[in-house]
């Protein structure tokens, strides 16, 4: 077994190499945005960046987009010929006027010594001198070969020292140095080509083995040495020295224009018009790879994942990301177009499916194509080789074929031939497999199941015995004979013709399955939507683009040995069959790690072989010699917004709270997966776990105040992450109320509020004390005017003269109104506030008593009006009666005719009550000169006007006090009319 699975393999390699291949590359032109297609040289910074020099300025590429520098940005010269590297790491390079410059990290920077280069190239009358090697040395100092002219170096100082030769007379020195690289001192000039090659160890001089080449231009020489071997091109023919004998030599048909070597050992000869030859291991014995024949290659690099990069003089650069994964080229005569399905057979030929019923067969260099017989909408949909007959089964949408012997053959379908309506065909086929214990061949259809057994049966046929009709997506049978689907409707199973639907164990189950593939006991199930399954011991595990998937549309599951390869509609994915720790080890490969195409549309693995079908044609990828690099992608900090303003990095910016909105814009440098890339990022002082995503930025709105680091880090393709994550500092200024002065200010304005309140509560306090005495002072006066000696001397005298009178009667009621007058004064100087009734009720007895003592002289009326509730007016006390005793003492008891007092309470607004006060006496004016010629002084009044201003102070009332002078109809004092209006005395209820 182990020597057919050898054979096989040696076959099938025999075939992919024999067959026109290429590997699978990315093209950038100028339509890219390189400045030009004619490309001289490319190198990797340390920083990840690509550099391009043309004759057009120079590029740097970053894996999304160029950048193009010219001398608006630096440059000496638009066109550029080499770089290199200093010390330090900062990229030189040299114009064609023969000046040099270096990046500085944001332009060129022009070499401080190119006066003195210039004036120099001007003495050897050199108008296109140029270069053919130079280097930076660790002092500053600058050693270069002119083409012709021999080797010079420029000291720091500006001194020019031209070097002579260290071989001897006749000879080109060649210096090994490091990194590969070879130095050149063509100062000799000779017809015969003699070398003198040395490093550091040892030299010695080679000319017999070059004495046919015959007179040679000194820049048709290149080199490069590695591992004790030195390759050198010489016009069209490259050697292989070690030691002081050439080893061995190859020649070309055009002249080598670029030597290199990758980390592998391998040798890339770049020629003029040949494209570039790759030597494995560096063995010129060995046939090469041509790659991009027809092409000038410039340059050969490479970068820090192991991409090749190679320049051209007349179309751009192309991009190698992995010289595993080959292309077939359209011009072997396969279309350029869909392939459907793929297939292999033990003679290692290839078999290839494409739309428009069409079959091809790569046999060595020799591709066949087949064409199906039927109706025009007839198309392939599966391929399966028969090893026990020797054929290639064909299943399509409307019949059964076979291929044998370069024929291709029709399967009837012989299931009851006399059925009605039956047309002899198959329903569909949408999947093939084999029993692995009979070796029939089952089909899953677009509707049920069917079979075609051994001797050319079909017994089983489920769309018209309507036993099973559903959509089979894929198709398998274990060791046991049970039949596996994936269908529309999820998983089934079908064992000794009973069908069953798995839904019931999982839902998952019970939702599309588009792949079904068998390994022992285990189902691995493709889903549309649902990632990938594997169910075994009725045990579900589901994984899905959160796992690591390129996607959760699974169209193809390939199984192999070591692998288990998915087909989705974005990429591939390689996964390892070793689970470990519940999580599978999955590997992606897309468009940006080098397939033509995301879409996948036809799968096969054989052995180490993975043969992948995309719309644009065929690749081949040898899984067994899948290695992805082990480095860290370079992390660049792009843009940094603050409030959405760009800003530039530097060191510990301090933003002001009021722009505390920060974006930064990042990414990692991957040339193989870019855009695809894995992030973790996290802003120490704000966040404590990683965030993780695939975007290329993250934002910050609305920092609180602090000292911020943001950390940055990337998982390459192994899934690691930068030991060393990329960090940006930056602080958010606290706002001017959280800094110490402010909190200063605040403070001493807070004492001065506190003191200010204080006082003024105090002042308050004084005040409302000071309102409070006065208004019971004020009280106690009014109360006192009402029960003051002149008034009690005055009733007793009435009394004392009702008795003289021996008037009995008269004189117990005025005693007994007299009582009730004292007792209800009495009452209400306890009270702030009377109702309108008990104020009517004192007044009526302090006019009966007074009316009494004056013998009659005055009348008095208490009017109401109609529908005012007495019991729900509330008046302050002692208000209206020293109005009323005003108006008798000062008014009607100083006129000789009678008098006449009114009293009324009417509405007033919504809620309040104006009291009328009117008398027919001598008037204010008459009453005030009887007043002021007595001794004895009237204060009723002011005291009246105290209180309510007191009042309204205190309770916030707006109670008013309103002299009017009467007159008659002469103009004279005919009376007084005092108005008060209580605003707001109507309650609700009563007290």
């Amino acid at each position: 077994m182990a020597y057919y699975r050898f054979l096989f393999l040696f076959l099938l390699l025999i075939a992919l190499r024999a067959s026109a291949q290429t590997p699978v590359s990315r093209h950038f032109t100028s339509d890219d945005g390189l400045p030009s297609s004619e490309v001289y040289s490319a190198v990797q910074d340390n920083t990840g960046y690509f550099w391009f020099s043309t004759d057009h300025g120079v590029a740097r590429f970053d894996g999304y987009h160029f950048d193009v520098f010219d001398k608006q940005n630096g440059l000496p010269e638009n066109t550029v010929f080499n770089f290199q590297k200093d010390p330090w790491g900062r990229i030189w390079v040299d114009s064609y006027n023969g000046f040099l410059a270096f990046w500085n990290g944001t332009r060129f920077v022009a070499y401080e010594h190119n006066a003195l280069l210039s004036a120099y190239l001007k003495t050897l009358d050199a108008s296109i001198t140029v270069y053919s090697s130079y280097e930076i040395m660790p002092d500053s100092s600058i050693l270069f070969n002119l083409i012709g002219r021999g080797q010079h170096l420029i000291h720091p100082d500006g001194r020019l020292e031209h070097l002579p030769n260290k071989g001897p007379k006749g000879t080109i020195d060649v210096e090994l140095i490091d990194n590969g690289k070879v130095h050149f001192n063509s100062n000799n000039n000779t017809d015969k080509l003699k070398l003198f090659i040395y490093d550091r160890n040892k030299s010695y001089t080679l000319h017999t083995m070059f004495e046919d080449t015959g007179t040679l231009r000194r820049w048709q020489i290149s080199a490069r040495h590695r591992d004790g071997a030195l390759y050198l091109g010489l016009s069209r023919r490259i050697f292989e020295i070690r030691s002081d004998s050439v080893f061995h030599t190859h020649g070309f048909s055009s002249r080598i224009i670029a030597i290199e070597t990758d980390a592998n050992g391998n040798l890339w000869v770049g020629t003029l018009r040949d494209g570039v030859f790759l030597f494995k291991d560096g063995n010129l014995n060995r046939t090469p790879h041509n790659y991009l024949s027809g092409n000038a290659i410039s340059s050969v690099s490479f970068d820090h994942e192991g991409g090749t990069w190679l320049t051209t003089l007349n179309s751009g650069v192309y991009y190698l990301p992995d010289l595993n994964l080959y292309r077939y080229a359209a011009s072997e005569g396969l279309p350029r177009s869909r392939i459907i399905q793929i297939e292999t057979d033990p003679q290692g030929n290839i078999w290839l499916a494409y739309e428009q019923k069409k079959l091809f067969r790569i046999a060595g260099k020799q591709i066949t194509q087949f064409t199906l017989e039927g109706a025009p909408e007839t198309e392939i949909s599966k391929l399966l080789y028969d090893k026990q007959n020797h054929c290639l089964w064909i299943g399509t949408n409307v019949n059964l074929y076979y291929q044998k012997n370069d024929r291709i053959f029709t399967v009837p379908n012989n299931f009851k031939p006399g059925l009605k309506d039956y047309q002899g065909r198959f329903p569909g086929i949408k999947d093939m497999t084999f029993n692995p214990l009979n070796h029939d061949i089952w089909m899953g259809n677009f509707a049920g199941i069917s079979n075609y057994d051994k001797e050319g049966k079909v017994t089983v046929l489920t769309n018209y015995s309507k036993v099973f009709t559903e959509r089979v997506e894929s198709i398998a049978v274990d060791t046991a004979g049970t039949i596996w689907m994936g269908t529309l409707r999820g998983l089934w199973r079908s064992k000794n013709g009973q069908f069953e639907s798995m839904a019931s164990t999982d839902k998952l189950l019970g939702e599309r399955i588009t792949q079904v593939k068998i390994l022992h006991d285990t189902l691995w199930l493709g889903s549309r939507g649902n990632g990938l399954l594997i169910y075994a011991n009725d045990t579900l595990r589901q994984y899905t683009a959160a796992s690591g998937l390129a996607s959760n549309s699974i169209n193809f599951i390939e199984t192999g040995e070591k692998y288990l390869v998915i087909g989705t509609n974005m990429g591939i994915n390689i996964i390892n069959r070793k689970i470990v720790g519940g999580k599978l080890q999955i590997q992606t490969m897309n468009a940006s790690t080098g397939l033509p195409t995301n879409e996948i549309t036809a799968l096969k693995l054989k052995n180490d072989s993975l043969f992948i079908g995309t719309s644009s044609g065929l690749v081949v990828y040898n899984i067994n010699q899948m290695k992805l690099p082990d480095v860290h992608f370079p992390l660049m900090f792009t843009g940094l917004q603050i409030d959405g303003v760009p800003t530039t990095f530097r060191p510990d910016i301090r933003i002001p709270f009021a722009q505390n909105s920060v974006n930064i814009d990042y990414f990692a440098i991957s040339y193989r997966n870019k855009g695809k890339l894995t992030y973790r990022h996290r802003l120490r002082g704000l966040e404590k776990d990683w965030v993780l995503n695939q975007k290329t930025n993250a934002t910050y709105p609305y920092l609180p105040p602090g000292d911020y680091t943001f950390e940055l880090s990337a998982q390459n393709l192994l899934g690691q992450w930068n030991p060393n994550p990329a960090t940006f500092s930056f602080s958010v200024k606290a706002p001017f109320w959280q800094t110490w002065w402010f909190y200063l200010l605040l403070a001493a304005l807070i004492t001065a509020v506190f003191f200010i309140i204080i006082t003024l509560r105090i002042r308050l306090l004084k005040k409302r004390n000071q309102l409070i005495y006065d208004v019971n002072r004020y009280r106690q006066e009014a109360l006192i005017n009402q029960m003051n000696p002149h008034f009690l001397f005055n009733a007793l005298n009435t009394v004392q003269r009702f008795i003289l009178e021996n008037d009995k009667i008269a004189s117990s009621k005025y005693l007994s109104k007299f009582a009730k007058l004292m007792r209800r004064v009495l009452e209400n100087s306890q009270k702030q506030h009377i109702t309108l009734q008990e104020e009517i009720d004192a007044l009526s007895l302090y006019l009966e008593l007074e009316s009494a003592r004056f013998h009659e002289r005055f009348q008095y009326d208490i009017i109401v009006e109609p529908g005012m509730n007495t019991n729900l007016v509330i008046l302050p006390v002692f208000i209206v009666q020293p109005i009323v005793e005003n108006a008798i003492w000062h008014g009607l008891m100083n006129s000789p005719k009678d008098g006449l007092l009114t009293i009324e309470f009417l509405f007033d607004g919504r809620n309040g009550i104006r009291c009328l006060v009117r008398d027919n006496g001598i008037g204010r004016m008459e009453a005030q000169k009887i007043s002021n010629s007595r001794e004895r002084k009237s204060f009723g009044g002011t005291i009246i006007q105290k209180r309510i201003s007191l009042m309204n102070q205190q309770e916030k009332k707006h109670i008013s006090l309103r002299y009017n002078d009467l007159t008659d109809a002469d103009g004279k004092a005919a009376g007084t009319e005092v108005t008060i209006i209580f605003p707001d005395s109507i309650q609700e209820t009563p007290r």
